[in-house]
């Protein structure tokens, strides 16, 4: 998506209104894995399709959907290799579970593959519910930090249907799907830095082959199209009316300045750009703008396909059906651990495991410099303490915590009056206590930086101010508990604070445990 900038004057130092727009051009990619399931097709020149205005940004949309419908199931094409190979079979291939005695066995094939497309035997269910999907996947890069806001009201107002939304906050989206009435159909749209948090630039750059953009550009020579496997370079605030796409030369070097990160243009990406507007005979800028656009949407196609690719072939789950990275590897863990997580409906237990969560630890520091005084030091000071700087990193926090002993069902409330000394590091049970501890006074000034058993906590000063005093009502209410430490002086937790930890297994978990459950090594042995 690329948008003609029209700048306003700043309204106050702190608030300023840097650019607004006055259109914007939306190009999309249709990648159709299966042309030849369609009646209605998109030959190889409209593979690419460059839109001007929301109106026929609509059309496409309206168009890919009376695709989607037009498809053509085909019936069962198998050899007699196959047919034997499904006689032999004794497991379902999608669910990888052996066949019952008794179990009805069934034929799979693809429904848009006209030939070979016989896929496994499977049991009647899991055949029944694997299905071809009618929601199609959009795929924007940065949708949910700006890119939408383009287009999510015309979506949204101007094609029949409802929308659903998945949002962060009131200008943020995860994700949003669109319904079209009276269809089957449905586009979601989904943010490709989700998965690949990185800009376009260094994701291209990661690639060895471009098949999308070679498609595209296939009678190129070698060295005219390695031009085009880089992200291009755009004056985006030069963009500023019309009028500027008619320009016969390259703006100068000074022109392609980003007035929103506030960076001149590099000289060696100047060249390059000079280099592209040469090659491709570009007789106006605004044949370079859509030189740019083609190659921007195909290199963020190429990237995401291998991407696609990759996760396929090693979890046989695909990303364009999730709608961040984090939810893709929570399947692809699940499914290939193949353990079976116990459900949580006791409410109580929920908001029991739920008070006990930790993030990462957070500290204010109070010294923004620390000075070294110790015999290393060639300007060392005998007669002031010794100081020593140390540096420390744990490598692999997350991944050494995964392969510990980690719960998955057996939840149940048990008599707190457990002699938990007696419990072994590797028990088949485990614990989840909350606690009230004792800090002892004479231990602050000593674990002021780093005290154990650290709770979720807010800090507060005196509680002072009404909203402070208001704002610890309200936690109090809302946690049962007192979920309020006021730190004094130095002291790390002065008096009794609350603490709920949850706790599996290791020496330093054997301080506290109340709901007991069973754990083990599902994640690092399966």
């Amino acid at each position: 998506m690329r948008k003609v900038r029209k700048f306003v004057h700043p309204q106050s130092d702190f608030n300023k209104c840097v650019c607004g727009y006055i259109d914007r051009w939306l190009l999309i990619y249709i990648r159709d894995t299966c042309p030849c399931a369609h009646n209605l097709q998109f030959n190889e020149k409209r593979d690419i399709l460059l839109y001007l205005f929301s109106d026929y940004f609509i059309w496409a949309f309206i168009s890919n959907k009376l695709t989607a419908e037009n498809i053509v199931y085909i019936r069962m094409h198998m050899t007699p290799q196959q047919e034997l190979e499904f006689q032999a079979a004794t497991e379902c291939h999608i669910c990888e579970q052996s066949f019952k005695s008794g179990q009805k066995k069934v034929r799979d094939h693809n429904h848009l593959i006209p030939e070979n497309n016989f896929r496994g035997a499977a049991c009647e269910g899991c055949n029944v519910n694997y299905q071809d999907t009618h929601t199609i996947p959009v795929v924007f890069h940065n949708l949910s930090g700006y890119d939408a806001h383009f287009v999510v009201t015309d979506i949204a107002t101007r094609m029949d249907g409802k929308i659903d939304l998945l949002p962060i906050t009131k200008e943020k989206y995860i994700s949003f799907t669109k319904h079209i009435d009276e269809s089957r159909v449905s586009f979601r749209f989904i943010d490709s830095f989700r998965f690949m948090a990185s800009g376009l630039d260094k994701l291209s750059s990661a690639l060895t082959e471009f098949p999308n953009l070679k498609a595209q550009f296939s009678t190129l020579p070698a060295d005219q199209f390695n031009l085009l496997t880089k992200k291009g370079v755009m004056p985006y605030d030069y963009l500023d009316s019309f009028d500027r796409f008619e320009e016969p030369t390259l703006p100068p070097q000074d022109d392609f300045y980003n007035k929103l990160e506030d960076k001149p243009c590099p000289r060696k990406m100047y060249r390059r750009a000079q280099e592209v507007w040469d090659r491709f005979n570009c007789s106006n800028l605004g044949q370079y703008v859509d030189l740019y656009m083609k190659t921007d949407i195909l290199l963020l196609a190429d990237v995401f396909e291998q991407f696609r690719s990759s996760c396929i072939s090693t979890y046989d789950l695909d990303p364009a059906h999730y709608f961040t990275l984090p939810g893709f590897t929570w399947d692809a863990m699940l499914k290939y651990t193949r353990q079976e997580l116990e459900l949580l409906t006791d409410q109580d237990m929920f908001l029991f495991v739920e008070r006990g969560i930790r993030g990462g630890l957070s500290q204010v520091c109070s010294k923004r410099r620390a000075h070294a005084n110790n015999k290393y030091m060639p300007k060392y000071d005998s007669t002031k303490p010794d100081v020593y700087l140390m540096y420390n990193d744990i490598n692999n926090q997350y991944g050494w915590s995964m392969s510990q002993y980690l719960p998955y069902g057996g939840f149940e409330w048990v008599d707190s009056n457990i002699d938990i000394t007696t419990i072994p590091d590797d028990a088949d049970e485990g614990y989840i206590l909350e606690v009230d501890l004792e800090y002892p006074q004479h231990l602050h000034d000593a674990h002021t930086d780093l005290p154990f058993s650290q709770g979720a906590v807010i800090v507060f000063g005196p509680l002072q101010t009404a909203y402070e005093r208001e704002l610890r009502t309200y936690l109090i209410q809302k946690y049962g508990s007192e979920h309020v430490a006021i730190l004094r002086g130095r002291g790390a937790i002065p008096g009794s604070i609350k603490v709920e930890e949850a706790l599996f297994r290791g020496k330093r978990f054997q301080v506290y445990k109340d709901l007991e459950l069973q754990h083990t090594y599902w994640v690092f042995y399966n």
